[in-house]
């Protein structure tokens, strides 16, 4: 029997996770393959609750897992020096014998970046692209190895859940059609118009999100999988990138 593919995952919250491994799960089930993914960030303490991560968490992780600079590692005395070489992602995919590491970012907070030398401009710049450099700088990367997957849903992974739906459904009843969902800014919004659960957050309605809330979402996304990939092409490029290992 094929040995199953084993991913470790960085993520924004406890809500990404289901939702990720399902999508990942049902596309390898598609194929004849298995596999795990492994949530390494952000982690969740003996009782029950989530460290703070969102996408702040995501670019500090990259950060202190990335490869350091010559410049940066000198600085330091030489007991540290080595420590902190060692602590890469790579040795972390490498102990836990993995297929490759998977970095979620929601590209919704592009205009928050400000790791690179110009900030986001939405008429020169691409939101995906504009994400993925600056994931890369704190990685210490030019570009992207093979098993590395940056995965950066347009806007959130919120839209992969919406493109579950049928376009008939009464919650796009004022959009164009086709639905071009990659496009869509207002998921969560779509969402609570849908029913799905809420709550009141800084005087504002807002989806609710928990780890437990978002089993049942993953698994509308994974009866829908097919439908998602052609509809999302972050998912069928995530698609790609996990099958050719």
């Amino acid at each position: 029997m094929e040995k199953p593919l084993l991913f470790l995952l960085v993520c924004e919250g406890p809500s990404d996770i289901p939702v990720i491994r399902r999508v990942a799960e049902e596309i390898c089930r598609n194929e004849g393959k298995d596999i795990e993914i492994r949530h390494i960030a952000p982690q969740q303490d003996s009782t029950g609750a989530w460290e703070r991560h969102g996408y702040v968490g995501v670019a500090k992780w990259c950060a202190l897992y990335g490869k350091k600079s010559e410049q940066a590692l000198q600085k330091l005395p030489e007991n540290i020096r080595k420590a902190v070489i060692r602590k890469n992602w790579e040795a972390l995919v490498k102990a836990a014998s993995a297929d490759g590491l998977i970095i979620q970012m929601d590209t919704d907070i592009v205009d928050q970046l400000n790791f690179l030398p110009n900030r986001f401009d939405e008429t020169k710049d691409n939101r995906r692209e504009y994400c993925k450099s600056s994931l890369l700088m704190k990685l210490g990367l030019q570009s992207a190895p093979e098993n590395l997957v940056l995965l950066l849903p347009s806007y959130s992974t919120e839209t992969w859940i919406i493109a579950s739906f049928n376009e008939d459904h009464v919650i796009f009843k004022d959009l164009a059609k086709p639905i071009s969902f990659e496009e869509l800014d207002n998921c969560e919004d779509l969402l609570i118009n849908a029913g799905f659960k809420k709550e009141r957050k800084h005087g504002k309605t807002r989806l609710k999100k928990s780890h437990d809330i978002y089993l049942q979402y993953a698994e509308i996304v994974a009866n829908n999988i097919t439908k998602v990939v052609e509809r999302c092409q972050e998912v069928n490029s995530f698609k790609q990138n996990i099958l050719q290992k």
